[in-house]
């Protein structure tokens, strides 16, 4: 091999091991965000038989929205409250940053919170969950449809 062929070949090695371990890092860093939000997610609005997936999907359009500079900086601020991933913190710890952030950083919480109302409650695919039919309008109104059989409401 000559020389400028030996440069060549160590140059493209080289950038090739460095971004195979750099690419995890950055995959990690991303996924760490969004397990946070989704977590935030959750703990917001709890329904245990839920999927996550769910949440996820509310984590992901909100960091992919015009807020999403907020959005991230919320996520840092709760990361700092306990000096670790949010989704690493036992539930109780999650609902004492929950609090928390609510008095400090009112702007994140509420759109977060604003946004899970129609991102979570207005998603088709969450309404069997809920025991939600959907419209009834087209359908003669709950009046004529049984209003009381949605099992959540009795209690």
């Amino acid at each position: 091999m000559h020389n400028n062929q030996r440069r060549m070949f160590l140059k493209k090695t080289s950038i090739l091991a460095l971004s195979i371990f750099s690419f995890p890092n950055i995959l990690e860093a991303k996924n760490t965000i969004v397990d946070d939000l989704t977590s935030f997610c959750f703990t917001l609005f709890p329904h245990k038989g839920l999927s996550l997936k769910y949440y996820e999907k509310c984590s992901l359009a909100l960091l992919n929205s015009e807020d999403k500079k907020l959005i991230k900086e919320g996520v840092l601020k709760l990361n700092k409250i306990y000096n670790t991933s949010f989704s690493k913190l036992d539930y109780q710890q999650q609902k004492k940053v929950l609090i928390y952030i609510s008095s400090i950083d009112k702007s994140f919480f509420v759109k977060v919170k604003s946004y899970l109302v129609t991102g979570l409650y207005n998603n088709k695919q969450t309404w069997n969950y809920f025991g939600y039919e959907g419209a009834s309008f087209s359908k003669g109104g709950y009046l004529y449809r049984g209003f009381d059989d949605i099992s959540w409401i009795k209690g």
